[in-house]
């Protein structure tokens, strides 16, 4: 049952060390072994065979290793993991996912909220049933599923300015309790309790700010870009869906209920619940040629969206169709579309670097079809070695590095983060249309050298595939 409930502080044992940060996978893997231990349970005290069952098998299959067979993607409470994760870890905090990060509103938040209370302890039964589920496997860190929780609800407190406790604020700064309480007493920046025995906001934010890139990332509210200004901005598999969203509201949007009936039919529970389609969708889904449920589809986590279904998707949202055709396939298929859209950086050799007695001093790049038309200047991984350690980035929104200068052109410098695009590619955020595409005419086949001038500094120098080009 979901329910609307008053937030409420949680008490937290101090600890006194900070356990490592679960991975993603760790998370989803944990909640198919909280649902496996769960058929366990049903199949040994409610009914034999029940659990099977419950899990779509034969009464008499067995639950062994199950919950390496659940996709928790599918499920409820699962689907929107890494949004969670996004937003209780990294901050970041898309346009329209107010609703859904909030763990006491009604929605797979809360839901898994409550499921962490109900089955986040373990008990000596309960062990033995998750121990079934796994097939005794080890290999990731329990626990993260309540972690998440608890960050989730600290981080929505710091953004609806409620007072935090300690542990909430040893949770958004990776300290220890047993700090947080020290700091409570103690030095210029003491923090000063009020009656319940927590930190009102406007101490606790100031305590938290000075702490920025110390532990503690403030959330970072991103948006989306104004129409006719998409092709500067890359999409992930979180922004896409919420990207939908956004623009069918602007396009299609006449009612002062048509968020909220969006926001209804993308619900989880939507299937259980909905009497019907909204206008929006439907008039929306008419522009595309696709139904209201592919529409639907396409706003819903995780992101699924079939390839031929972005042109009719694009032409709804009022988007170039190869872009956002783009941006789809690189966040269902980030490993196959860098090794197409950089085919030079996975041969052998994939640049041509050149050493001296420090850094890696200078590399080239063959210029393709898909970095002239847009203006990128992808690198091999190894171009890492060239910038500074801080300069990198791997969010494509509002989070930035700190910059490098890059001199190019007779008299153009432009300054720039680095780009982490996948594990094989980087890229300077700048971007160079113009100069390629205007004053160099540049060709599929060029190259461009970039070369370390300083501990900031880079030039650009082109290199035509033809020396009679140049």
């Amino acid at each position: 049952m979901v329910k609307n409930s008053t937030p409420a502080p949680r008490k937290t044992n101090l600890k006194e060390s900070v356990p490592e940060q679960p991975t993603l996978e760790d998370i989803q893997y944990e909640l198919a072994m909280k649902f496996g231990s769960i058929g366990v349970l049903l199949s040994e005290m409610f009914r034999p065979g029940a659990g099977t069952q419950l899990f779509g098998l034969s009464p008499n299959a067995s639950l062994s290793g199950i919950a390496d067979s659940i996709d928790v993607t599918t499920t409820t409470i699962g689907r929107q993991l890494s949004i969670f994760y996004d937003y209780a870890y990294n901050g970041r905090l898309l346009k329209g996912h107010e609703k859904i990060v909030d763990p006491f509103d009604s929605n797979a938040a809360e839901l898994l909220r409550d499921f962490v209370e109900i089955f986040g302890d373990t008990t000596g039964y309960t062990e033995l049933s998750e121990m079934v589920a796994t097939e005794g496997c080890n290999d990731f860190r329990s626990g993260g599923l309540s972690d998440l929780v608890e960050r989730m609800i600290a981080r929505n407190y710091l953004d609806k300015e409620y007072s935090l406790s300690l542990a909430q604020l040893a949770l958004l700064t990776g300290m220890n309790e047993r700090s947080v309480r020290n700091a409570a007493s103690a030095g210029k920046n003491q923090l000063t309790l009020n009656s319940s025995g927590e930190v009102d906001f406007h101490i606790a934010i100031q305590w938290l700010t000075e702490r920025s890139g110390r532990g503690f990332t403030p959330t970072l509210k991103v948006g989306f870009p104004e129409e006719g200004k998409e092709s500067d901005t890359e999409l992930d598999a979180i922004g896409i869906p919420a990207f939908i969203r956004h623009r069918l509201l602007l396009r299609f949007g006449k009612k002062s209920h048509d968020e909220h009936e969006i926001y209804t039919v993308i619900a989880p529970e939507f299937a259980i619940y909905a009497a019907g389609i909204p206008e929006i969708i439907d008039e929306a889904a008419s522009t595309a040629k696709l139904s209201a449920n592919e529409v639907i589809a396409s706003m819903q986590y995780p992101l699924a969206i079939p390839p031929h279904h972005c042109a009719g998707l694009a032409k709804m949202i009022g988007v170039d169709p190869a872009w956002f055709t783009l941006q789809v396939m690189r966040a269902l298929y980030p490993d196959e579309m860098d090794m197409v859209l950089n085919p030079v950086h996975y041969q052998h050799p994939v640049f041509s670097p050149s050493i001296d007695s420090g850094p890696l001093a200078a590399i080239e790049i063959v210029l393709t079809t898909s970095m002239i038309r847009h203006g990128y200047l992808d690198m091999p991984a190894i171009a890492k070695a060239m910038f500074p350690e801080d300069c990198f980035t791997v969010h494509s929104g509002d989070e930035r590095g700190a910059t490098v200068m890059i001199r190019y052109s007779a008299d153009q410098l432009t300054e720039t983060d680095i780009r982490v695009k996948s594990e094989k590619t980087i890229s300077p955020r700048k971007r160079f249309t113009a100069w390629l595409q205007t004053e160099l005419s540049a060709q599929p086949g060029d190259r461009v050298r970039i070369e370390r001038k300083a501990a900031r500094e880079y030039t650009l120098s082109f290199q035509p595939a033809y020396p009679s080009r140049k």
